[in-house]
């Protein structure tokens, strides 16, 4: 059934770009004509894209905590990165206009650079300390826009269950310099969709936890620092008081 699944989760994915033409030749008028009615439209129909394949997957998501999720309110959501379905879930719930920051990886996935462009995304090259400074500019020239930024601060893909890697400091500039909150999240389970058992999928209940908001406006210029440290052991909380979850 695995292989299925992962066949299945491929013929989604190129159902989704082929919908996806006509609306591209939309955008491309709207881009000229009426730029923030192109905005309207392109978040909507990424998630519905990322439906479709979490629907082949045969994923169902429970989110704990969703009322902290801010509709009016630009956020910095930090999350657990056990797996590439992380990006997938937690798009398709977090609210309004975000912006992705995934690794340089994500453009050898044929035809899907396009759509992360259009969001938005940033791919981030942790190799170069100029590339890095140029996410964080960027990352804050969009929020100043009214984007959230959705980023994993483990930089990586974490191999094993319940842990996590140290986090990035860099991704928490973000938020210090344009005073948004921050909101953790913790994604359960969801290296056992894939990556535990690769190539195969395997169909999955995933809980996604949000956690409080860290408020960084009333965040003193010296403890900024270990905002990172504090954000980490908020979700390892989190991965802890959830690990039974199904």
């Amino acid at each position: 059934m695995g292989y299925i699944r992962i066949t299945l989760a491929v013929l989604a994915y190129l159902l989704f770009l082929l919908i996806g033409l006509p609306v591209k030749a939309v955008l491309f008028v709207l881009e000229r004509t009426n730029p923030e009615k192109k905005e309207q439209i392109v978040y909507p129909f990424v998630r519905f894209g990322f439906r479709m394949v979490r629907f082949a997957c045969g994923i169902k998501t429970t989110v704990i905590g969703r009322e902290k999720l801010s509709v009016s309110t630009p956020c910095l959501y930090i999350a657990n990165h056990r797996s590439i379905f992380d990006i997938i879930l937690g798009y398709i719930e977090l609210p309004g206009r975000v912006s992705i920051v995934a690794k340089q990886s994500v453009e050898k996935i044929p035809f899907l650079l396009y759509w992360m462009k259009q969001i938005h995304c940033m791919l981030l090259d942790r190799d170069s300390l100029e590339k890095g400074l140029e996410m964080i500019n960027t990352a804050t020239d969009l929020v100043r826009a009214g984007n959230s930024i959705f980023i994993f601060p483990e930089g990586t893909r974490n191999r094993e269950e319940g842990t996590l890697l140290p986090f990035h400091g860099g991704s928490f500039k973000i938020a210090t310099r344009t005073d948004i909150p921050i909101v953790p999240i913790a994604f359960i389970h969801t290296g056992d969709i894939l990556e535990d058992h690769f190539p195969k999928i395997k169909a999955r209940h995933i809980t996604m936890v949000v956690g409080d908001p860290v408020e960084t406006s009333t965040v003193q210029p010296r403890d900024r620092r270990k905002l990172p440290d504090q954000c980490r052991e908020t979700i390892q909380q989190m991965l802890e008081a959830h690990e039974q979850d199904e």
